[in-house]
Order: C-alpha cells, then structure tokens, then sequence
C-alpha cells in the first residue's frame, strides 16, 4: 500500500535539523504530490506557516503548510546507500538511490535505472515517510524489470507453424507500442491488410507480425507469460505471468506489480514455444 495519498505528503518526522529560516517570496521548494511523485514549485506568498507555491511545470497555485514541502537547498547528511530525492534535469525531481558521494557532487542511481551525477544542492534528504516511499518504488522498479526482462525471453504467440490467415479471420497484431486486435481484410504474398478494431483504419502489415486471436486449445503453463485480452479495443493487449490455474475456463495472471486478476481462457494468447505444448496447436475458431 502506498504511503502518501493526499495531494501533498506531510513530513511529520524529519531527518534533518534544518536551521530556522524565515520564508520569503522566490524560495524554491519540492513537494511530493503523491507517494514518490515530486515537482519544484516556488513560493509566492507567505502567511506564517502557510505558503502559496506555484508550480514551475504547470503554472498552476496551492496553499501548503511550510512541513509539507522541502526548502532547496536542503539540508542534512547523506550517505552512500541512502534513498534520496534528486534532479536529472531542471525542475524534475525523482527518487534516486546514492551510489558515491564526490564532494559537493553525488552519484546517483534514478529510480528507472539511470546512473546520473548532480550537484549536493540539486537533491533533497527526505523525511522518515518519504523515504519509506522511495524505498517502496525502488522495490516495485526492480519487480518491474525483473519481469520485463523475463517476459522478453517468452517470445511469440504459442501457434501452430502452420497456421496461415484466413480472410475475415480476428487477430491480433505485433506495434512497437504492444500487441493490438484487428481482423484480416486481404492477404498478399508477404503482407496482409487489416482493419484494427480501434478505429476501423485498414493498413497494411509484415505477414511476420500476427497471429491469431484464438481461442487456443493448449493450457498455458505456471511461471510462463501470456497476452490478456484488453477492456477497449484501442487498449494493447497487456503482458501478464501466469500464477495459477483457477478451473479448466479460467486462469489467474499477475501484472508487473505483483497485482493479480482472474481471466477466462478464452480471452488469454499464450506465449513461448508451441513445441511440447500440443499436437494441434491452431486455435479453434468460436
């Protein structure tokens, strides 16, 4: 569970001492949306412990407590190991884990997996809270390429070699942005023109980038990967591991997060080798 869902987190335990500063108009600040979601902001009124930043990204105003919000420069110490908040680029501000510290510069590891360096003064120390939340999306970004990276390994629709496309016959279809239903409108040597089922259009693809929609007559296997059906036609079908086999209609997949749904067989396209699978691997035609 996340630990930060208001609009901004409160830092009620802070792990700096930072000295006493009066606010003024022109102070930068970070705040943290939402768990682990941060953006710049400056001051721009100030009424005790209550102040007015705009956003630097959008433009847009909102009132916050002084304790929801952290001063740039921040203070405090920091050392190798340590989750912190830190800046690639102006004004973006992401969850970074400190690799080496080299004076008033630090090597940091961002939390997508880029190696960067910035300046002492471009990253924040959090409080006990906040870092409790960086902690938690280090963990749910290394779950996250662990099963992109086995996912890679699963290959291609598990059908038949043999298999070729009939006229009229659904689909589904290999894009860079992920796999997508369409239905075969006419067949040529080497491609075959489809109309997607997102918006009608009919283009022409690589007969190497479809495959049938199913349904498939093989069971997909514990531990392996399948494509599930999306909720509307313009959504790619999404990337899932199966986790366990309900009865003989339904299965349970597990999304990158760990967050798991149950499914008919009938709407899920397995993926891997159809070798050992089944002697007849052409889907069957509803």
């Amino acid at each position: 569970m996340l630990l930060c869902v208001l609009q901004s987190c409160r830092r009620t335990e802070r792990t700096e001492a930072a000295p006493t500063e009066a606010w003024a108009r022109g102070d930068v600040v970070v705040v943290e949306a939402s768990a682990g979601d941060f953006y710049e902001a400056r001051v721009v009124g100030v009424e005790g412990e209550a102040l007015r930043i705009q956003r630097v990204d959008s433009g847009s105003s909102i009132t916050l407590s002084a304790d929801e919000v952290y001063r740039i420069p921040s203070h405090g110490s920091v050392e190798t190991g340590q989750f912190i908040v830190c800046a690639p680029a102006p004004s973006r501000w992401v969850p970074c884990q400190v690799e080496r510290l080299r004076g008033d510069r630090i090597d940091a590891l961002t939390v997508d997996g880029q190696s960067i360096r910035v300046a002492r003064d471009r990253t924040v120390v959090p409080s006990e809270l906040t870092r409790l939340n960086l902690e938690r999306r280090f963990v749910d970004a290394h779950r996250r390429a662990r099963f992109l990276e086995a996912a890679s390994r699963a290959g291609r629709p598990a059908f038949s070699p043999e298999w070729a496309p009939s006229p009229r016959e659904r689909v589904i279809v290999r894009r860079e942005d992920g796999w997508f239903s369409a239905r075969v409108h006419e067949i040529k040597k080497k491609t075959v023109r489809v109309q997607w089922d997102a918006d009608h259009r009919i283009t022409e693809v690589s007969s190497a980038t479809i495959a049938p929609e199913g349904p498939y007559p093989m069971t997909p296997v514990v531990g392996s990967f399948a494509l599930a059906r999306p909720a509307s036609p313009a959504e790619a079908w999404e990337l899932l591991r199966v986790h366990a086999l309900v009865e003989q209609e339904e299965i349970v997949l597990e999304d990158a997060r760990g967050e798991r749904q149950t499914r008919p067989l009938r709407d899920v396209v397995p993926l891997g080798s159809a070798q050992g699978q089944n002697d007849d691997l052409i889907p069957r035609h509803l």
